[in-house]
């Protein structure tokens, strides 16, 4: 199972319940759930399954979204820290072979410049930003408004198979990718979860 499983159980037992308060909106288990699932289909359907996409997000609902909807597409995360310099995320998306960029709005003129020295990207995908706005940018909002995929329909990640690459500082030379498995993350958040106990009430 990919390391989403959490949200399909909670989404199954307390599908109203709020998952997410952000900036006074709410968004429930439920709907988290279901964009997650719009969202990987989407990204199936543009050929990211087993491919690494680069992430420049901020902390806000629809980061959780692309990372669980991700994972469900069987794509590898490559969040990129937004407080390297320009050489530094090139660097990172280079050494990650990332063939999609997944932005925050705020990013976009910083990633139009940078997307001109990667050649191996395909696609720009932008949070926060309406089509009308964009180039050959995607906006996020177009790739939730397909249809909701059988769970079957799918694909089917192993417990070993890369989910997430995270680079480290570079401080005695280049950051190196360390890859997490989707297993590896599911034992984390079940450690999370012994270390400190969850309730049904937490947002």
């Amino acid at each position: 199972m990919d390391y989403s499983y959490p949200l399909r159980v909670s989404a199954s037992r307390y599908p109203e319940r709020t998952a997410v308060s952000f900036r006074g909106a709410s968004v429930s288990y439920a709907a988290v759930d279901e964009r997650a699932d719009v969202l990987a289909g989407a990204l199936v359907e543009r050929g990211l399954t087993g491919r690494t996409v680069g992430t420049l997000l901020l902390n806000e609902p629809d980061t959780l979204v692309t990372y669980l909807g991700l994972a469900r597409a069987g794509g590898v995360n490559v969040p990129v820290n937004v407080r390297l310099s320009s050489r530094e995320q090139e660097y990172v998306l280079t050494d990650a072979g990332a063939s999609c960029l997944v932005v925050d709005r705020e990013y976009l003129a910083q990633v139009r410049e940078l997307r001109e020295r990667l050649p191996e990207v395909r696609d720009v995908v932008v949070c926060g930003a309406g089509q009308d706005e964009l180039e050959d940018e995607v906006a996020f909002g177009t790739l939730l408004r397909g249809d909701r995929p059988d769970e079957r329909d799918l694909p089917r990640c192993e417990d070993g198979s890369p989910a997430t690459i995270t680079y480290t500082a570079g401080t005695t030379g280049f950051p190196k990718g360390v890859v997490r498995t989707h297993g590896a993350n599911l034992w984390n958040v079940a450690n999370s979860a012994l270390g400190s106990p969850r309730s049904t009430d937490d947002v």
